[in-house]
């Protein structure tokens, strides 16, 4: 499923789906070539807010303002040929460029009527600028105003327009946040002296576009370096405050609090929501969460949830997010038996599970939830020997496969006394944890005489037992 193999010359004829949608560039190609949705070019937004003016609707765009379907096939074909021929399927390494707004309509006939957006737009892109450039010549801007077929001043739009733009409405709009090539600019501060009664978090549509930008897609790439996904806001700077992922019932729940100018818009956004929802979480093969928010309960409930759904998952990276026992409780617990059965990596080093989080761990895994995991990662948790007896007593139960695919453990760098070596040694002496190569236990409190006898279980199992990744334990 690599990028490369995208049909660059001509137009793209079978169709993109599943959630190859979401990370292969032909959908972006596909969209675009039904003519429902256009990109405005870069360049001509910063004309325009240089001259201080608005945003004409898109039928009122010179044609030269426009990025067409020929020149975006033509830049990435490019960038493979300079910088890769893609990457691992599900990563999404891969850019386009593509910038696409996510702002309120400051009124109903005209989302900026002042041209106030449109500068803090303008002022991003242009500071960003150098960066896309080097690797694309253009940039194409998907915003809803100009990249969409707008009423007259009457409020009406032709036959033909209209039935455009509700297909692009009710059946596109999600690419353009939740597809991993594509960057995402987040307008989330009213402009000052702005009559709109309800601000960006509250509104129905740029919750949507939130909501799809923040479920799985990468907010940085190896392949081009710059931000992802930007929020506008005055004090935001680099930073972006994304939220955890949530999931296509959550969302049901989440939207029916927000409001929409044509309340009929929120059923459609729902079906959007889940279409998108859906495809992206059964099919995407590796999640990592490094940096994020410390979730709260409520977060890692919701994420528990959307983890049903990610049948085709092997990689599940939730290190260094400041996640406490209680919370990885809360997301084990929302787990489905028969989920997650292709996970073989999972990751939740530098957090503080401590003895909570080892005790719900070891419920899940007596419910055979991590059969196939050959990698679990647990250093720097603040693990005492209460939450290892507990692992130990799991790892070592007869019925059903109990961890029997794990290859390498690392619990370093914890509280680990006498007591929980020990029932380790144990449980490691009748059999647990059967094809168990490599074990990281080092910088932890038990004492000489421990460490012995664990050295000794190990090596009777030939298995390697460090201190480190690096060191001999």
């Amino acid at each position: 499923m690599g990028c490369n193999k995208s049909k660059l010359d001509g137009a793209s004829q079978q169709r993109v789906d599943g959630f190859e949608e979401f990370i292969e560039p032909d959908s972006i190609f596909q969209c675009l070539e039904t003519g429902h949705t256009r990109l405005v070019k870069m360049r001509y937004l910063l004309k325009l807010a240089k001259e201080g003016a608005i945003l004409p609707r898109r039928q009122d765009l010179p044609e030269e303002a426009f990025l067409s379907v020929k020149e975006l096939k033509k830049m990435y074909q490019n960038s493979l040929s300079r910088y890769g021929k893609g990457t691992k399927a599900g990563q999404g390494e891969h850019m386009l460029p593509v910038v696409a707004i996510s702002a309120c309509w400051l009124t109903p006939s005209h989302p900026d009527p002042k041209g106030q957006q449109l500068k803090t737009v303008a002022k991003m892109l242009d500071r960003e600028s150098a960066k896309y450039l080097q690797f694309f010549p253009y940039v194409g801007v998907f915003w809803d105003w100009v990249s969409l077929y707008q009423p007259d001043a009457e409020g009406i739009r032709t036959e033909e327009e209209e039935g455009a733009y509700n297909i692009a409405l009710h059946e596109t709009m999600a690419l353009w946040y939740a597809h991993q090539g594509t960057t995402v600019y987040r307008v989330t501060e009213l402009p000052e002296g702005a009559s709109r009664p309800v601000g960006y978090d509250n509104s129905g549509w740029t919750t949507f576009e939130r909501c799809c930008t923040e479920q799985i897609k990468k907010f940085h790439t190896l392949d081009a370096w710059w931000i992802l996904v930007r929020d506008l806001a005055k004090d935001a700077g680099d930073e972006t405050f994304r939220r955890w992922p949530t999931g296509p019932d959550d969302f049901d729940e989440l939207i029916e609090r927000k409001q929409f100018t044509k309340k009929s818009d929120k059923d459609a956004v729902k079906a959007l929501y889940r279409t998108m929802s859906m495809k992206q979480l059964s099919g995407v093969q590796k999640l990592a969460f490094h940096g994020m928010p410390s979730p709260t309960l409520e977060d890692m409930t919701r994420f528990g949830r959307c983890l049903n759904i990610c049948q085709e998952l092997t990689s599940l990276g939730l290190g260094g997010v400041s996640m406490n026992g209680q919370c990885l409780a809360a997301m084990l617990e929302q787990l489905q038996d028969g989920s997650l059965t292709k996970l073989e990596h999972f990751a939740l080093g530098t957090n503080n599970i401590g003895n909570e989080g080892m005790k719900a761990l070891g419920k899940a895994i007596s419910r055979a939830l991590f059969a196939n995991v050959k990698r679990l990662y647990m250093n720097n948790n603040n693990i005492g020997s209460e939450g290892v007896e507990v692992f130990a007593a799991a790892v070592a139960e007869t019925e059903g496969n109990k961890l029997d695919t794990l290859e390498e453990l690392r619990i370093a760098n914890n509280k680990i006394t006498d007591d929980g070596l020990n029932a380790f040694s144990k449980a490691l002496n009748e059999g647990a944890l059967s094809s168990i190569k490599l074990i990281v236990i080092g910088s932890n409190a038990y004492s000489t005489g421990a460490k012995a006898a664990f050295k000794l279980a190990c090596k009777q199992r030939k298995i390697e037992a460090k201190s480190d990744f690096f060191h001999e334990l």
